[in-house]
């Protein structure tokens, strides 16, 4: 990224919803892409499927 860009966080809205639940939906039928690994990032046990 350009240092000339700057990037700005907000809190999401309602008509952000309809893309946040696309990108979820995405994850949750493909998972994490090859190649990502989880790093240093522990689940909760409800998380995790035997």
């Amino acid at each position: 990224m350009p240092q000339d860009e700057t990037i700005i966080i907000r809190p999401s809205r309602e008509s952000d919803v309809d893309a946040m639940l696309a990108i979820y939906r995405r994850h949750i039928r493909r998972g994490i892409e090859e190649g990502v690994e989880e790093g240093d990032v522990t689940l909760p046990p409800s998380f995790i499927q035997f």
